[in-house]
């Protein structure tokens, strides 16, 4: 290969390396976003629970 053919592979290759890079990056955003819904989601049920008993307990003495 000639230095233009070595440069235009470079060049494609360094191409390809930043779209994989970008879509790495895409997915680990949205892993977050699916984790941190989940730990949301799961306090939220948790104090639901919480607030349930409670009241359970002040409207119904033992």
């Amino acid at each position: 290969m000639n230095e233009i053919q070595n440069k235009e592979v470079y060049q494609g290759l360094n191409k390809l390396y930043a779209n994989v890079t970008e879509i790495l990056a895409n997915a680990r955003k949205r892993a977050y976003t699916a984790v941190n819904f989940a730990m949301v989601e799961s306090y939220w049920l948790i104090g639901q629970q919480i607030v349930a008993k409670e009241l359970y307990q002040l409207t119904c003495p033992s």
